[in-house]
């Protein structure tokens, strides 16, 4: 309950109990005033309809205070579920891992943020870039469908795990309505760099993706992403509310 509707509950108390008082000698006349028997018949006549009146607000003030009280448990749960899965997300960033390279040459090993700036950068710009050679008549929604499917059977096991971390966390956010869905949302987005905007971007393009979509729209997930860092600028108009500020 609100501060606004527990005055109005306590001004119609109050109104209730000043009505009865008032009625009670303009109802009999003025006269029961000097008469002390009136008014102690006057205060048991109160005391009977006012007692039970006020054991039921008791009992209705004891129910708001079990629902705010099981409310703000919900909200403390949840809370602490997004808190865990961000942490679960930071290790899946950190557990994005694989090597290139051969044993005559240097092997080289990219995790995390670098993963994602390698996988972005040296494998899916080639895949879009090879399938324009193919086919440059094809619309652009076609060519990064075929490329992020190189890349998501290249290297799927890799980093599958962590999109389906972030949808999680978003959809959770979501669907709890006892908290501030924009403020976590936001808290989750300041996490993320470019190199993995950049591949949410066309995460969320990719059929096997789009569900993400919705959310990278609603909480404008890419804000922080600058169009001339997508494989092509005009790719931003597939989804360009997902780059408005929220």
């Amino acid at each position: 309950m609100s501060k606004k509707q527990t005055l109005i509950l306590v001004i119609l108390t109050f109104s209730l109990g000043l009505f009865i008082i008032i009625s009670y000698p303009i109802n009999l006349g003025w006269d029961i005033v000097n008469n002390s028997a009136d008014w102690s018949a006057f205060g048991s006549f109160v005391g009977g309809l006012l007692g039970p009146f006020f054991s039921f607000m008791s009992f209705v003030g004891i129910l708001i205070t079990l629902h705010l009280q099981s409310k703000q448990n919900d909200q403390n749960v949840i809370i602490s579920m997004i808190t865990k899965n961000l942490e679960l997300h930071n290790q899946n960033l950190n557990n994005v891992k694989f090597e290139r390279g051969t044993k005559t040459n240097n092997i080289t090993t990219y995790q995390g943020i670098n993963a994602f700036h390698f996988l972005y950068e040296n494998e899916l710009k080639a895949f879009f870039k090879s399938e324009q050679n193919l086919d440059s008549s094809r619309n652009c929604e076609d060519l990064i469908e075929l490329a992020f499917d190189k890349l998501y059977k290249k290297e799927g096991k890799s980093f599958g795990f962590y999109f389906r971390n972030l949808y999680y966390i978003f959809d959770t956010i979501d669907k709890s309505e006892n908290i501030n869905q924009i403020y976590y949302a936001k808290l989750v987005r300041a996490q993320l760099s470019i190199p993995e905007l950049q591949l949410l971007f066309y995460n969320c393009v990719y059929s096997k993706g789009s569900n993400f979509k919705k959310y990278a729209e609603k909480y404008c997930l890419l804000n922080g992403l600058d169009e001339e860092l997508l494989l092509d600028p005009s790719h931003k108009e597939l989804f360009k509310e997902a780059f408005n500020s929220k």
